[in-house]
């Protein structure tokens, strides 16, 4: 198998009765020729299928949904035209019961109890979808492995980023709106749920829903054409440490290496492309972190999953008038009144860098990520303009971990950490890199380049293990 390195990529639901109008029909056309099935699972109720190309860089996403029998749609379009004035429908507080207690009614109301008996999960299934779910969308937004879900346009299908098919990008949907005034439905319906209200005065809008995810939307025609949104969904739980080590992701000796120097409080910047994996490691390591740390994480937009107690999440904010805005900068310094132990920056791209070397230098754990392809890249980029680091503060830096996606024979792509680095300081006042770990493609290994092929020589972990208090032939177990 030959690898090769890939350098460049550049709860309200349902506010008013007219929502029980989506056309609830998923099409269940699948545009999969040339394509092969790579997975298939179920989503409540719903089968999902990915299908995919390595080689041609192509996915798509398809939904099966129960259906119902011709007599179960007239009696399904029955019930909605009979519910459409229920007063629960656009009530706050609705259960499954509820809703099942008013079909029930309506179908006794309506005389055909019957019918719908015949048909009663799928028909409850597809009512609770229109009420207390997504719609059409629902499997979409109830898919734990979906990282990103975008219309382009009311005129083309739903497109998604699957976290299991990063490669791909974004994938298309079977899911598509009937028309621009279902979409447009949708996106009110959407922003609603973050007490948001776009309009024709204010069609460009942004929120983020309790658990994290993020919208943004166009309304209408006044600033797109028709109706547009993007939802980042954060993952409910982040990965571990180990299960990147078992992924091979990283070796176990690069795992312990980076716990020795994170617990001695180190300055560690996680670099790579776009969709490498950087947050994905940075998250792993912040949480083998002790219980008893405060930990403080600055981000634009949450995607950072900390597992322990002692933990702040600040975000910026973007306002019409620059006066209201929050920067990174603007965190960073805030910060630091808070005393964390470890410092968290989602990622470092501007001039807060300047202010997180500063944090560093006085006694402050920190780590964040960089895009950069290489660790001299990187070093380039901040003692350049417009970041202009000093040299004094280059050798506050511990490590560097470069995280890149490798291509496979197939197309298909895998993603490891292919290098880390120390910077060392020099008694004369300068640095060098030395490098701890390098990747090695035709073994697909991360291996260890340090002294005597022990990571626990380098002159990084002799200071971390000084600092912790640990002898170095214990390191390993700690």
């Amino acid at each position: 198998m030959t690898l090769v390195p890939i350098t460049s990529q550049s709860d309200d639901p349902a506010a008013t009765a007219s929502y029980l109008y989506f056309n609830f029909a998923v099409r269940t056309d699948e545009k999969n020729t040339g394509l092969r099935e790579l997975a298939r699972y179920t989503v409540g109720e719903a089968e999902v299928k990915v299908y995919g190309d390595y080689r041609r860089a192509i996915g798509r996403y398809v939904v099966k949904e129960p259906e119902l029998t011709e007599q179960g749609r007239i009696a399904y379009r029955m019930l909605l035209d009979e519910l459409q004035s229920s007063p629960s429908v656009g009530a706050d507080a609705l259960t499954i019961d509820m809703l099942e207690k008013e079909v029930d009614a309506a179908a006794a109301t309506l005389g055909i109890t019957g019918a719908v008996n015949s048909e009663r999960d799928v028909i409850l299934y597809k009512y609770a979808r229109e009420i207390l779910g997504w719609g059409k969308a629902d499997v979409l937004f109830n898919d734990p492995d979906i990282e990103e879900i975008t219309l382009p346009s009311p005129r083309e299908s739903i497109f998604v980023i699957h976290r299991k098919f990063s490669e791909f990008n974004y994938m298309e949907t079977n899911i598509r709106f009937e028309n621009a005034a279902e979409a447009d439905r949708f996106v009110h319906r959407m922003m609603h749920r973050v007490n948001r209200s776009p309009s024709v005065a204010n069609p460009i809008m942004d929120g983020t829903d309790g658990a994290g995810n993020r919208y943004a939307v166009f309304l209408g025609e006044e600033a797109s054409r028709g109706s547009t949104f993007t939802v980042r969904r954060i993952s409910q739980k982040a990965r571990s440490l180990q299960q990147l080590v078992t992924d091979n992701m990283l070796s176990a000796e690069a795992a312990q290496y980076l716990t020795l120097l994170m617990r001695a409080k180190a300055v560690v910047f996680v670099i790579g492309p776009t969709g490498s994996g950087k947050t994905t490691l940075l998250n792993a390591l912040v949480n083998e972190m002790p219980e008893n740390w405060k930990y403080i994480t600055i981000e634009e937009t949450q995607e950072l999953q900390v597992s322990h107690r002692v933990w702040t999440a600040m975000f910026t904010r973007f306002s019409q008038k620059k006066e209201y805005n929050i920067s990174i900068m603007d965190l960073v310094k805030a910060s630091l009144r808070h005393r964390p132990d470890l410092l968290i920056v989602g990622e470092s791209r501007g001039e807060e860098v300047r202010e997180m070397f500063q944090a560093a230098a006085t006694g402050h754990g920190l780590i964040s990520t960089f895009h950069a392809t290489d660790t001299a890249a990187m070093l380039s980029r901040m003692m350049g303009e417009p970041l202009s680091v000093k040299e004094s503060f280059i050798q506050v830096i511990w490590a560097v971990v470069t995280v890149m996606p490798i291509s496979r024979d197939d197309g298909s792509r895998i993603r490891r950490v292919v290098g880390v680095d120390e910077i060392v300081r020099e008694k004369s006042g300068s640095y060098h890199v030395e490098n701890t770990f390098r990747y090695d493609y035709a073994g697909d290994r991360l291996a260890c380049t340090a002294p005597n092929n022990d990571y626990r020589k380098t002159a990084r972990a002799l200071e971390a293990m000084r600092i912790i208090g640990i002898a170095r032939d214990d390191s390993s177990k700690k």
